[in-house]
């Protein structure tokens, strides 16, 4: 898909939906009207913009300060902070489906080193997650996986 921010510039840009989802193509002048006549979802879209742009920061951050094994840990427990569901008193269910490749996407790894890193995670007893393509990630305790992160990093 190719978005147009300017008569001059065109991006190469993509996303993955999880869900079923529907999307509409406004020019350039009109999302500048739009956001004219709007402050509040204009103040909206510059909060966006902000926090990806924290998020670039973080990650950028991390690919440079951090190891492989302590950025999958921290992208694991975030993600169980985030997304994940509470489960008794000190278990996490990720149920985001992620496969090995999309985590090691997200944390700038490899497919491999993610999966060995999940090896060693689920033999040390902190994770558990089945053997499926996308898989569903159980965190045994969330304290291990922050003692964990902490020993290797």
């Amino acid at each position: 898909m190719k978005i147009f921010f300017s008569p001059h510039r065109v991006r190469n840009e993509f996303a993955e939906s999880m869900t079923e989802c529907r999307f509409f193509k406004i020019d350039a002048d009109t999302f500048r009207k739009i956001l004219e006549k709007n402050p509040l979802f204009a103040s909206q879209i510059i909060e966006l913009v902000i926090k990806r742009m924290q998020y670039i920061e973080e990650r950028l951050q991390s690919f440079v300060f951090k190891n492989a094994k302590t950025r999958i840990a921290e992208f694991i427990h975030k993600t169980g902070l985030k997304k994940g569901l509470k489960i008794g008193i000190d278990e996490c269910l990720i149920n985001q489906g992620m496969s090995h490749r999309e985590i090691a996407y997200l944390t700038d790894t490899s497919r491999q080193t993610v999966a060995r890193v999940l090896n060693e995670l689920k033999k040390a007893n902190i994770i558990h997650y089945g053997s499926t393509k996308a898989c569903k990630i159980l965190i045994r305790n969330m304290d291990s996986l922050l003692k964990y992160q902490a020993h290797i990093a």
